[in-house]
């Protein structure tokens, strides 16, 4: 997708009006591109893509609950019709004769009904918070911004950009010292925001970029938003599948060259 939500919220008749006619050519085209993809998406299934059977809508089975129906109608015996016809009418009269003993409105069948619980999932208000103890120093900054407006085209300038949202980043870079290969710690800090084009008005939002949902990862999502780095990560699953180390003692050699204190929910794996 081009176009994000936020950009979409800024898209209003009166804006789009006041646009140059090479604006509006590009802002076009990449709207016929947004709907094309959004349409192939809308149109995915098990049968033509990746996701499984059990994301298929209901009616993509309906041939085959067609086929049920069509042998359902088809004509009984006789006798087994008469005899179905019988249970029925039996039933039937039963039913008759416990509505009659129980009428809707009887005292007997009111019950109380409990309250339901208005308190909130989650975290309650006026309740402790729980965050990050350990402030480790940044040793770089990565401000993640828009290089092109995504409505006009046109480039984007770095003094226009305002953060607005952003998380760390613990990682482990090798480098050569003296001729010999070591292993350095660093914190990073990326920042995501919004960019104000200078020809149109349009603000350029960013975000940490994401993947679709891949069954295979057993619900973990897959994005650039993380503590932990992708150098260190792979460290932490080599030790875990070759290495074959327990969750504490991964998260013990993980944390060390840092000396920061991690949980074992950190722990990618």
């Amino acid at each position: 997708m081009n176009l994000s939500d936020a950009d979409l919220k800024q898209l209003n008749p009166a804006w789009v009006r006041d646009l140059t006619p090479a604006c509006k050519d590009k802002l076009l085209v990449t709207l016929i591109e947004d709907l094309r993809e959004a349409r192939e998406r809308l149109a995915a299934n098990s049968q033509n893509s990746s996701r499984p059977p059990r994301t298929d809508a209901p009616w993509i089975s309906a041939p085959a609950a067609q086929s049920e129906t069509q042998t359902s109608n088809a004509p009984a015996d006789p006798k087994t019709a008469a005899a179905k016809a019988q249970t029925d009418a039996q039933a039937l009269a039963d039913n008759d004769q416990t509505d009659t003993a129980a009428p809707l409105d009887s005292p007997a069948q009111a019950t109380d009904v409990p309250p339901s619980d208005k308190r909130k999932v989650g975290h309650q208000k006026g309740t402790q918070g729980h965050g990050r103890v350990l402030k480790l120093p940044v040793s770089t900054t990565h401000n993640h911004m828009a290089s092109h407006c995504a409505v006009c085209g046109e480039p984007l300038l770095a003094q226009s950009f305002r953060p607005q949202s952003g998380h760390y980043v613990l990682d482990l870079n090798v480098s050569a010292h003296a001729g010999l290969a070591g292993i350095i710690v660093t914190h990073e800090k990326h920042l995501y925001g919004q960019t104000a084009c200078a020809g149109c008005g349009h603000l350029n939002h960013t975000q940490p970029a994401s993947c679709p949902d891949d069954p295979s990862w057993k619900k973990l999502p897959i994005n650039e938003r993380g503590l932990v780095g992708p150098t260190l990560a792979s460290l932490i699953v080599c030790m875990a599948q070759r290495m074959r180390l327990s969750r504490r003692a991964r998260s013990a050699m993980a944390h060390a060259p840092s000396r920061a204190q991690g949980s074992l929910g950190c722990l990618p794996v």
